[in-house]
């Protein structure tokens, strides 16, 4: 079997079977590729556990400058955290 490229505007978008029309592989384009080498789900992953760790850190510090009278400082800096 020797597959057909489709193309769009000029770009290789997908190879397909010239018999039943299968998808054989998919190309990605040039945006897609940049954006595939800073992706990995790990990294996602950890990225979002931090932000939650710092989110519930501020959270916290608001709710107890809030429950204590502490400086507005304190209160500015975790409401604006």
């Amino acid at each position: 079997m020797v597959p057909r490229v489709v193309t769009y505007y000029g770009q290789p978008t997908k190879s397909i079977c010239p018999f039943c029309g299968t998808t054989f592989a998919q190309f990605l384009g040039g945006f897609q590729k940049l954006l595939s080498r800073f992706q990995s789900p790990r990294l996602t992953t950890a990225i979002l556990n931090k932000l939650f760790i710092i989110t519930l850190g501020f959270s916290f510090l608001w709710l107890v400058s809030d429950q204590i009278s502490v400086s507005g400082q304190l209160s500015l800096i975790a409401f604006f955290g």
